[in-house]
């Protein structure tokens, strides 16, 4: 039959139904949900997809001015003024993580007083040591023509969802994590010179074991925190792993100079760390400053740029860790900032975990001592008139 013969047909009801549905979004929208709400797969892949032309529910994009209109930016903020380097770094890798999986370009802005090299002003302590990963600044972003702000939770899209931040990181999430590390984080000139100086010269090219021993605030039982692994559970883990792996020495990580004699006590010359690294005098006692950021505000008084010292000092035990060829850690920021980083290169690798107090283990309240009330109280006053200062 020629063109001019056919027949054309009337749409069938159910078909103009569609296209009246399609036509007119929220009425879609709806649709699409009462016809796969039973198809749990299909609400995870359109959260991690683009779909009817643009991007998910997750992503607002704003114009801010005209500059960069070819790059999607994706700010990443952390300014909790206590929480420990570590804890905003790994943050920050989850949502270095995102804007790798979506092609966005990040910017990131830490604003705290605990790292801040001039305790009078407001600055962005991310580049204190690193370098801006997509080369522009806060202020330029500021003034940009597509820009997002990163959400107070993690998004759904990255795997294995962490009911804690000390969660034991899968393999998975590290390989994610490894990826966008390599592609957006680069330590600046001054904090790598630093770095690596103090790597290559504590490794000297040995196998070595990397133990992290987390002691401080972990030992008062906070809520949210892991259960403290003790320091003869690293010790016993340690002995194992030379024994068994063949490693030349131990680089040793940790909070508490007492961490230091013992290990030095049980493996003697096999044993280095960075003797440059303030390290708590806590004689085995528990304390309520449980959070780094915290400690570094206490003690801002301490030395000359202290919170930019301790952050480099953390930094260089992390990038250590993370070039040791095995891992011995309880649950902590630190040494999952090195896992991370490392992106299972490791030979050998342990993480001791026993749970976090009120999530898979029953919490108990700790009474602390009268000093570490005191510690907390001083500190949330700093905190408060910092940020007062910083509004003005």
């Amino acid at each position: 039959m020629s063109r001019k013969g056919r027949v054309k047909l009337k749409d069938k009801p159910i078909d103009k139904f569609r296209k009246f549905v399609r036509a007119h979004d929220r009425l879609y929208y709806v649709y699409k949900f009462f016809r796969h709400f039973r198809d749990g797969q299909y609400f995870r892949d359109l959260n991690i997809q683009e779909s009817d032309g643009g991007p998910n529910r997750w992503f607002r994009f704003k114009t801010y001015g005209d500059m960069n209109k070819d790059k999607a930016l994706y700010m990443i903020r952390n300014n909790n003024q206590t929480s420990g380097l570590c804890a905003k770094l790994n943050g920050t890798f989850g949502y270095l993580t995102v804007a790798d999986f979506f092609g966005f370009s990040p910017v990131i802005e830490w604003i705290t007083l605990a790292y801040q090299r001039d305790v009078s002003g407001v600055e962005n302590i991310f580049e204190h040591y690193f370098e801006q990963p997509s080369g522009i600044s806060v202020a330029e972003a500021m003034q940009s023509y597509h820009l997002e702000f990163s959400p107070e939770q993690a998004h759904a899209i990255l795997p294995s969802p962490l009911s804690s931040i000390y969660s034991v990181p899968s393999d998975e999430r590290i390989a994610l994590y490894s990826k966008a590390i390599k592609k957006f984080l680069r330590l600046n000139p001054a904090a790598h010179k630093h770095i690596y100086g103090c790597v290559e010269s504590i490794l000297e090219g040995k196998k070595t074991l990397g133990v992290h021993s987390r002691g401080g605030g972990f030992k008062g039982m906070p809520w949210g925190h892991p259960v403290v692994i003790e320091l003869s559970e690293h010790i016993a883990e340690a002995k194992k792993a030379v024994a068994e792996h063949g490693f030349e020495q131990i680089f040793l990580a940790t909070d508490e100079e007492e961490t230091v004699k013992q290990f030095k006590q049980t493996f003697g010359d096999m044993v280095v760390c960075h003797s440059e690294i303030m390290r708590l005098q806590t004689d085995g006692k528990s304390f309520d400053l449980q959070d780094l950021g915290a400690m570094a505000i206490y003690m801002r008084d301490s030395r000359p740029e202290h919170g930019y010292k301790m952050g480099l000092e953390v930094l260089t035990d992390v990038y250590t860790l993370a070039e040791c060829q095995g891992l011995i850690a309880g649950p902590s920021s630190v040494p999952y900032s090195a896992l991370y980083i490392n992106g299972g290169k490791y030979e050998y690798k342990q993480i001791l975990y026993k749970g976090i107090y009120g999530i898979d283990v029953p919490h108990r309240h700790s009474k602390g001592d009268k000093a570490g009330h005191r510690y907390i109280k001083h500190v949330g006053k700093l905190v408060k008139d910092s940020e007062k200062q910083a509004l003005k």
